[in-house]
């Protein structure tokens, strides 16, 4: 894009980061003993996870 504006790309002026994932929300219990009898083991299922973020790079003009 910049070479057919005719212009060359100087240095980075700022990035900026977002993706469509939610943040985990951490769960706390004050009893250990209650959690420990209703844990079960964990499972791992084979598969795909698709994660998509986007990028803005703003750079200065030279």
């Amino acid at each position: 894009m910049a070479a057919g504006l005719g212009v060359k790309l100087g240095s980075i002026a700022s990035v900026e980061e977002s993706s469509s994932s939610s943040t985990p929300i951490p769960f706390y219990r004050n009893d250990v003993k209650t959690m420990e009898a209703e844990s079960a083991p964990t499972t791992i299922q084979p598969g795909e996870l698709e994660i998509s973020a986007r990028v803005t790079v703003v750079h200065h003009i030279k």
